[in-house]
């Protein structure tokens, strides 16, 4: 996915979810967000890249 706006919010020294959240890369930061929000923390993998890898592999990403 490619948005435009990431770039002009890196250029502006802000976040894209601040300065352009309704754009389809907030949306993904967002879902992605709450997704790690949502998760209960007693199942929980442990170490840094476990938990990397488990969120990679269950990542949905929306084309929209």
């Amino acid at each position: 996915m490619q948005d435009d706006k990431v770039s002009r919010a890196v250029i502006n020294q802000r976040a894209v979810v601040e300065m352009f959240p309704e754009t389809p890369a907030s949306r993904c930061i967002k879902g992605i967000s709450e997704k790690l929000l949502s998760m209960p923390v007693e199942t929980a993998p442990k170490g840094g890249m476990q938990l990397f890898w488990k969120n990679m592999l269950n990542m949905q990403v929306d084309p929209s």
